[in-house]
């Protein structure tokens, strides 16, 4: 689904999580690449998880894949230690590719967004052993913006160390043919003094797209990644 870099030294991320400080503008990532600071990194039974403190706030983030289904799950905690409500966005960006590598399925990727549930989704018909199966990506947050357009989340000239489309309020929600394609989603929440935001960004592939958004739709939800 996504790219596969094989390079142990600069590590690229194929996929981001980032947040963004809606008071400052301040954007950074709860891991340490592309743009973290230092975090804690442990890992278990299937999963790994990213914890950093950032002032007064503290992110853990924790990915998984369910046992029995073929998504994977990206649960965010933000805890607010501070005195005052903190206004905040997040944003999930993958670089697509359905195949082996971008410089041969980039042209064949369209994208599209579900209309009745919103999910995010992705095919490549010219792929020859997965023509038929659909790509999807969501997140727990509504309302939201999302692109399909790889050029306008990155920006002329960026890498995702440092993405154009976060230094504006929302996306486009431009997807379909054509494009550089990429998915990005983006939403903005509060987390009040003492609490905790949980937010969830999924992202798989099912054999057809009524199974794609039914996915989509259930691992989204926080009780259900937290089961």
């Amino acid at each position: 689904l996504t790219p596969w870099h094989n390079d142990p030294v600069s590590d690229p991320p194929a996929e981001v999580v980032y947040l963004r400080d809606e008071e400052t503008g301040a954007v950074w990532t709860p891991t340490p690449l592309p743009a973290g600071g230092a975090c804690g990194v442990w890992h278990g039974a299937g999963y790994t998880s990213f914890a950093q403190d950032r002032g007064t706030l503290a992110t853990e983030l924790t990915a998984f894949v369910p046992v029995a289904d073929p998504v994977k799950v990206i649960r965010l905690r933000v805890h607010n230690r501070g005195d005052k409500t903190r206004r905040l966005a997040a944003a999930y960006f993958a670089d697509l590719v359905l195949g082996t590598t971008r410089d041969q399925t980039a042209g064949t990727v369209v994208t599209e967004v579900d209309p009745t549930s919103g999910a995010f989704l992705a095919r490549n018909s010219f792929a020859a052993d997965f023509g038929a199966a659909v790509t999807f990506v969501d997140t727990s947050l509504r309302p939201r913006t999302y692109t399909g357009d790889r050029v306008e989340f990155l920006g002329r000239n960026r890498t995702p160390a440092n993405p154009a489309a976060l230094r504006r309020a929302t996306l486009s929600n431009h997807v379909g043919a054509g494009l550089d394609p990429c998915a990005a989603v983006l939403g903005a929440f509060e987390v009040h003094p003492g609490h905790t935001m949980t937010v969830v960004f999924v992202i798989g592939q099912a054999a057809d797209r009524e199974k794609a958004v039914w996915m989509a739709g259930k691992f989204r939800q926080a009780d259900d990644a937290d089961a």
